[in-house]
């Protein structure tokens, strides 16, 4: 995660400017030996991670730098001539950020970051396709961006709605990805009324129980949400975009449960 290296980034510069002063206190005498073995390995290692760092975020001159001096790095190197190298790599890293944006995640909204389990892993599990349409909607909740979130949420159903559609041995004249949800629902709506003609069992009642319940949410999804959002007609702010949230993660949830 972008998260972890960024963490390690910040790490490795200041351990550079570390590095830095620990040269004006080791080499202050006159005299000095040039660099020490021990603080060389220190260095390289280092600049590799801000190296690293600057090419996640594209920070192409100090990285250049920072290469640069990591091949230039050795035991004995003269220590006002590392110290200044040293500081052209800080500098250039300042300017460099100075023209980079980062975006700023709320602490209450990184556990919707990155998280492929934002319906419970159990959905995540049963519903792989679904996965890069999850991870998508809360990353532009945690981001603050409702009404995308709410696009991403409209394309993770469908998946659950072709397994649904299996489930019950609804068919469709085409790809059931391709239809529109008012073409899609009926069918199971109505597979799902066939189950009444079963004979009278507790299992029946279960299953008509069950898959009622799906299908009105399908419905509830589709009139409140769905065709709103698709056709661009409205908006949506963090509370009304968490509703969408919690109500989808209910719908596959209870489709995982028994698909």
């Amino acid at each position: 995660m972008l998260a972890d290296y960024a963490r390690m980034f910040i790490s490795a510069v200041e351990r550079l400017q570390s590095v830095r002063y620990g040269l004006t206190l080791a080499y202050a005498k006159k005299g000095s030996e040039g660099l020490k073995k021990e603080l060389s390995a220190q260095l390289k290692i280092h600049l590799k991670y801000v190296s690293l760092g600057c090419a996640l975020v594209e920070l192409d001159a100090t990285k250049y730098l920072a290469d640069k001096l990591l091949g230039e790095v050795k035991t004995g190197m003269n220590a006002d001539e590392l110290a200044a190298k040293i500081d052209s790599v800080q500098s250039m890293l300042r300017n460099e950020l100075k023209q980079t944006q980062f975006l700023y995640v709320p602490r209450e909204l990184v556990p919707y970051y990155d998280n492929k389990s934002l319906c419970r892993d159990l959905v995540a599990k049963k519903f792989e396709r679904a996965v890069p349409d999850i991870i998508e909607a809360g990353n532009c909740y945690s981001l603050e961006r409702p009404t995308a979130c709410v696009f991403h949420l409209m394309r993770v159903i469908p998946y659950g709605m072709a397994v649904l559609a299996k489930k019950l041995k609804v068919k469709y004249s085409a790809p059931i990805e391709t239809l529109e949800w008012g073409i899609i629902i009926p069918p199971i709506d109505k597979a799902v009324r066939e189950l009444q003609q079963q004979p009278r069992s507790k299992k029946r009642a279960e299953n008509q129980k069950y898959y009622s319940e799906i299908v009105s949410h399908l419905y509830f999804c589709k009139d409140a949400w769905r065709n709103h959002v698709s056709h661009g007609r409205d908006s949506y702010d963090m509370p009304k975009a968490k509703s969408v949230m919690d109500h989808v993660c209910l719908v596959m949830s209870l489709l995982a449960d028994r698909m």
